[in-house]
């Protein structure tokens, strides 16, 4: 395909609702400025303006004004330029699964490394996985202060199937920590899903 021509301009499917949320000078900027440039030259590094992300294989960024940025990601063999996502630039990259720098973070190195500049290795996606494996248990591991996500009244502990002789000592739980003291008097086999419930 010649490389004169314009590229093609496509969207990911939230992209246009994502635009049409943006404050007015965005979206001014957007398709008075950003559109004809990356239609013309989309990997045409211009920092700050313009920048490949590093360590991604495809995926660009573009400074659309001051606080907010566009990830864009180019394919040559389709010439096309595919509108990822717009946001404000202190949500951008959490939304991208990005460290704060832009360089891929774990959850990408672990479940989506065709996104990225070279194949990983197997020792860095080894790592990835468990740090991420770590990450997720720690979103697990309850917390003493924190509020049940769940009433334990009487009418849901007999629902579960906790003998009735334990449900004064557990309606009086309120929080985590409450409910872990009490594994030491009262032993079924619902309370560790009654820890997690509403997790996820």
């Amino acid at each position: 395909m010649p490389a004169d021509l314009p590229f093609t301009i496509a969207h990911a499917e939230n992209f246009p609702l994502e635009l049409g949320r943006m404050p007015r000078n965005v979206q001014n900027t957007y398709f008075r400025t950003v559109l004809p440039a990356l239609k013309a030259a989309p990997e045409t590094s211009d920092p700050p303006r313009i920048k490949h992300l590093n360590g991604w294989k495809s995926l660009w960024r573009y400074r659309v004004r001051d606080n907010y940025r566009l990830v864009y990601r180019v394919d040559r063999s389709d010439h096309c330029v595919t509108m990822l996502m717009v946001d404000h630039r202190g949500k951008i990259y959490g939304r991208l699964g990005a460290n704060p720098d832009g360089s891929p973070g774990i959850r990408i190195v672990a479940t989506a490394e065709e996104l990225l500049e070279t194949a990983p290795t197997d020792v860095e996606v080894g790592n990835a996985l468990i740090s991420l494996a770590e990450e997720q248990l720690e979103e697990v591991i309850p917390s003493p202060e924190k509020q049940l996500p769940v009433n334990l009244n009487a009418q849901n502990l007999a629902d579960w199937g906790v003998p009735e002789e334990h449900h004064a000592e557990l309606q009086s739980a309120n929080t985590e920590g409450e409910l872990l003291a009490l594994l030491g008097t009262v032993i079924f086999q619902p309370i560790p899903t009654l820890i997690v419930l509403g997790r996820g």
